[in-house]
């Protein structure tokens, strides 16, 4: 869709999404959603004088969500693919003032919000496409991802075979770590 005016909040219902849910068992239901920094990526921007300018009005209204979301009882929210680790590690020329603009829209997105925040990165997409020939490393992304105001990080490493296990092992870091072991671009587990 093409943006051309300011972009105000819809019907997202995260809540009561989360709410039907939960009703569904006793055990907790985390609620994922995807980060407004990779919202952009869908969007046609028309109307902000910059991309940070539209994801920071987007990460009120989704902050708005969270907030909700946490106030009615759930107890793990996922942000899904915050975009750093893409713009740090594959070769895109992303410069280091951009990642920080990421972090800055991600710890807006989750400000205030009272509940345990994961930060779901992954190399895969919706379409189970691979994105890549040789998956990147996550090494230049920690910087960045250590800065986020997130409880934990999860970290796709099947398709790289777990070649970041020994680095997210030197990671100082006070956050939790998820690791993914399946691959979602293929067909079969």
């Amino acid at each position: 869709p093409r943006v051309v005016a300011p972009v105000t909040p819809g019907p997202l219902q995260y809540t009561e999404v989360w709410k039907v849910a939960q009703r569904m068992t006793p055990k907790p239901v985390k609620l994922g959603a995807i980060a407004s920094g990779s919202l952009i990526h869908l969007l046609w921007n028309e109307f902000y004088v910059s991309d940070h300018d539209l994801v920071m009005d987007l990460a009120k209204i989704m902050n708005r969500e969270y907030r909700e979301l946490a106030d009615a009882g759930a107890e793990v929210i996922q942000v899904e693919e915050p975009p750093i680790h893409f713009g740090a590690c594959t070769g895109t020329g992303t410069p280091p003032e951009r990642l920080s603009e990421m972090v800055d829209e991600f710890n807006a997105e989750i400000e205030g919000v009272d509940t345990e925040i994961w930060a779901h990165t992954c190399w895969g997409n919706a379409n189970q496409q691979a994105g890549f020939w040789h998956v990147p490393t996550y090494e230049k992304a920690l910087p960045y991802l250590s800065e986020l105001n997130a409880d934990l990080v999860t970290f796709e490493c099947s398709t790289t075979e777990g070649r970041d296990f020994p680095l997210l092992g030197q990671w100082e870091t006070e956050k939790k770590i998820g690791i993914g072991v399946i691959n979602h671009t293929i067909t079969t587990v």
